[in-house]
């Protein structure tokens, strides 16, 4: 992962199960907008590598109009 994909993952990480809203997103891209777009393109990158690792990863969702969130399953 590249520094910008590492900031993202540990964003979503830091609140599990819980959305993250597309504004704190985009202070990981160190960018002024939080456009969905821009926020899109690079968490596809970051869902790729860990599909590159493990084809059954699937702990990355969105939340369509709101951000993202990290799956983790329940024992």
């Amino acid at each position: 992962l590249t520094l910008t994909e590492l900031r993202l993952v540990h964003c979503l990480l830091e609140t599990p199960n819980q959305t993250v809203p597309y504004a704190k997103l985009a202070q990981q891209l160190k960018t002024p907008t939080d456009n969905p777009k821009t926020i899109a393109t690079h968490m596809a990158g970051v869902k790729k590598r860990f599909l590159d690792a493990d084809e059954k990863f699937d702990g990355i969702d969105n939340d369509p109009g709101a951000g993202y969130i990290w799956r983790v399953p329940s024992a």
